[in-house]
């Protein structure tokens, strides 16, 4: 899906695990990658080590929506552990927020079901204050929504600058195991 809208304007190309990276290419995003291993990982960290943007979309904690979004950490996988070594740590815990999106819930009433729209804070819908108005990559945003988030801490090592692209709230707070993701057991 998004492959399929990027390509749209921009040339778009799939990469194997292990492949190894142009160095021209313009950017490398890195969606999910739970399963690569160290050695799938080697072209990647020669990519970013030599000044190549890249956007990492990883989870600390994965999320079964067919199997009644159940919820278990991903432990420390080969991706993490890389990211930990550019002073990113991707925690195995979810972000909940105040600020958060609707989810469509069934509820009986007396003998009927209704649906309705209800908050559900594991839905964080960063608004635009939460959202870097100066970044190029964020500056036209209203707001950015994620799904079921962990928590991710910088600190790049010296030499190393970072910027806070989007943040939740200050009304979030974070949830650890045991993961109560339904919507009909959250408080």
């Amino acid at each position: 899906l998004l492959s399929g809208r990027l390509a749209r304007a921009f040339p778009v190309r799939e990469l194997a695990p292990g492949e190894v990276v142009p160095d021209d290419l313009a950017a490398l995003f890195v969606l999910g990658g739970r399963n690569l291993t160290e050695k799938d990982l080697l072209p990647i960290d020669r990519f970013v080590r030599h000044g190549g943007r890249s956007l990492f979309a990883v989870d600390g904690v994965d999320v079964d929506i067919n199997r009644n979004l159940a919820a278990v950490s991903i432990g420390q996988t080969a991706l993490l552990r890389l990211l930990a070594g550019y002073g990113v740590s991707i925690d195995n815990a979810l972000v909940l927020d105040a600020s958060a999106r609707r989810i469509p819930v069934q509820r009986p009433v007396g003998q009927l079901q209704v649906q309705a729209l209800e908050t559900y804070p594991l839905w964080v819908a960063a608004q635009a204050i939460g959202v870097s108005r100066t970044h190029p990559l964020t500056a036209r945003f209203q707001g950015l929504d994620f799904l079921w988030p962990s928590p991710i801490e910088a600190a790049p090592p010296p030499g190393v600058a970072s910027e806070v692209l989007a943040a939740s709230s200050r009304d979030s707070w974070i949830m650890r195991e045991p993961f109560v993701t339904s919507p009909f057991q959250l408080q």
